[in-house]
């Protein structure tokens, strides 16, 4: 890494942020949820948003709410602290309040970002799996908690934070983002589509808009659209996941472009509850009729973070 990134990297994290890396703290997320304290389509930022609980296993992030036959969900991914890699859990609204978050799909690689969908009757998922490099789909076979693999997809290829941009017959199309090879905070939009032909769904990339797509801080999705807004995570160099912003759904769908009618940063955030430190970014947003879910970004420290990376580092060497 040359000096120029690195000074970049600096200047996008701010120095309070760069120096707390440099001496052991960590980049870590957990969730946040509120009931709906606004009609309004622009998420209102007076009414605090209450905060999960933490583990010493797990923390959480990519928080997407989900409703099913009178069941108030969040799925989420919960990062193994000791295996380095994202597992799927939920949590449940009973009696007043959240259960603690179970783990329901465990795979090799990372996995975050748990976007459900509904096609005949019948629920699906797509978490974000780029560091496998490519995209599987979860079939539900006892909702919320038992779901299993159906099939993969776009394989070499890595695609992440994936929603759906419109359900036919016989096809369902996607929007999802791609990181640049020289950046991974930059994006650019891409689209694909599956097409279910005897009980197996068959995907293609949708070329044409892929093409003309170019790398940019905002061009990666932050939750399930809804209404005429869909929710967009703006990095910035060093922060990953700064703000929310709520962008025209029709625009960025149909050929990518981004018109922002309002952004959320972390000093828009009212946290109660056991807060973390200072919120350094914000990277999802989802809503249903009752609840609003976010995860905040914040620093925290981490004694054993260089001895690892030099155990890393002789492991492979």
């Amino acid at each position: 890494m040359g000096i120029k990134t690195i000074l970049r990297k600096i200047k996008g994290m701010g120095l309070t942020t760069a120096f707390l890396k440099l001496i052991g703290y960590d980049a870590v997320f957990t969730c946040a949820v509120r009931q709906r304290a606004s009609k309004e389509d622009i998420p209102e930022t007076k009414s605090p948003f209450h905060v999960f609980g933490q583990s010493k296993e797990f923390w959480y992030a990519d928080p997407l709410l989900y409703s099913f036959r009178e069941k108030e969900c969040i799925f989420m991914e919960a990062f193994d602290r000791k295996a380095g890699l994202g597992r799927i859990a939920f949590s449940e609204r009973k009696e007043n309040e959240w259960t603690t978050p179970k783990i329901i799909i465990k795979e090799n690689f990372h996995l975050s970002y748990p976007m459900i969908f509904q096609y005949k009757q019948e629920l699906y998922m797509m978490p974000e799996t780029s560091t496998a490099e490519k995209v599987v789909l979860y079939h539900c076979i006892k909702f919320p908690w038992e779901w299993e693999k159906q099939q993969t997809f776009l394989d070499g290829r890595k695609i992440v934070d994936i929603v759906v941009k419109e359900i036919k017959e016989n096809e369902i199309q996607f929007l999802g983002s791609e990181c640049s090879k020289d950046n991974d905070l930059m994006t650019k939009f891409c689209r694909f589509s599956l097409k279910h032909k005897e009980g197996m769904f068959v995907a293609s990339e949708e070329t044409e808009f892929n093409r003309v797509q170019q790398y940019t801080w905002f061009s990666r999705c932050a939750g399930y659209p809804y209404s005429d807004l869909l929710p967009l995570q703006r990095s910035r160099e060093g922060i990953y996941g700064y703000s929310i912003i709520m962008s025209d759904r029709n625009e960025v769908m149909e050929s990518g472009n981004v018109i922002i009618k309002a952004e959320i940063t972390p000093e828009d955030i009212q946290l109660s509850g056991k807060k973390p430190g200072k919120i350094i970014g914000i990277h999802t947003y989802t809503r249903t009729l009752g609840y609003e879910v976010i995860d905040v970004e914040y620093m925290e420290y981490n004694p054993s973070k260089w001895r690892d990376r030099l155990n890393k580092i002789n492991r492979k060497g």
